[in-house]
């Protein structure tokens, strides 16, 4: 078990609602609580059983995974404790069982938000109070974006962003206000510079001569990646029926030696945009 560093606020990480039997253990009492939200950083807990704030408590619980039968095992600080809830903060746990938790909530979050994500790679240039600095978009959806970065932002911090997409090389980049909900600290190099931070952004308003650039790069590399999951989602006809299909579908496949092999999405989507005009 180690001891976790301090990344966020106490409750500042986004939270996933759930509802989980969670084994507690706290001053030599044994007790079943349910945990009712879910963080990277902490957990919400239903219980009858009256903890005073500060006291230390280990929880066990095992997640809605059939991957992952064994319980996770997280010690946590009481930070708060009213009307049958406590908030809890996790101070230590393994680096295992704090991996699968990050991995499960990032994937039901991802699961639960009403516009998909977008892996797209772009430089943004974003300031928080007056110093601008240099980072890299990883996806980005209607409604916020991953952000890989060299210095940390803590949870609840307004930061203003601008990018400009391919597409709009001749235009104004898109300019928008974003508050940081979650921050994570990352183990590899992403991006092919070494970012170590890893901020998930929630947008707060978009800028008035934005708005309409915004909603077309969103709604179009939206269409290329549901192209793109139907494509992949289409079922491989067997050797029999593939040998029957024309040869101008094989003919659609070859790649003029003069193209890359492989297209981003960025790609795809300018030759989505040119197909338009």
């Amino acid at each position: 078990m180690e001891k976790r560093e301090e990344e966020t606020s106490p409750g500042k990480g986004e939270k996933l609602k759930i509802s989980l039997p969670v084994d507690c253990l706290c001053e030599e009492q044994e007790f079943t609580a349910k945990v009712i939200e879910l963080s990277r950083d902490g957990a919400s807990l239903e219980s009858k059983q009256e903890i005073a704030v500060g006291s230390r408590i280990t929880l066990w619980f095992a997640l809605p995974n059939p991957e992952v039968l064994a319980p996770l095992e997280f010690t946590g600080k009481v930070v708060s404790a009213s009307g049958g809830t406590m908030e809890v903060s996790f101070v230590a746990s393994s680096p295992q069982d704090e991996a699968i938790i990050t991995g499960f909530i990032e994937r039901s979050l991802a699961s639960s938000r009403k516009s998909p994500r977008v892996p797209i790679g772009l430089k943004v240039d974003y300031k928080c109070g007056e110093a601008w600095a240099t980072g890299q978009i990883e996806d980005i959806s209607e409604g916020g974006l991953f952000l890989l970065a060299h210095s940390p932002l803590r949870p609840g911090e307004g930061l203003l962003l601008q990018f400009l997409p391919p597409h709009l090389m001749a235009g104004r980049p898109i300019r928008v206000i974003g508050e940081v909900t979650r921050m994570v600290k990352l183990d590899s190099q992403k991006g092919g510079e070494a970012y170590s931070i890893g901020l998930g952004i929630k947008f707060k308003s978009i800028h008035s001569q934005s708005r309409g650039d915004f909603a077309q790069y969103i709604k179009k590399l939206t269409e290329v990646l549901d192209a793109r999951k139907t494509e992949r989602e289409a079922p491989t006809p067997s050797p029999e029926k593939a040998a029957e299909l024309p040869s101008k579908k094989t003919e659609r496949r070859e790649v003029h030696p003069e193209e890359p092999a492989k297209k981003s999405v960025f790609d795809s989507l300018w030759k989505h945009l040119k197909g338009k005009k």
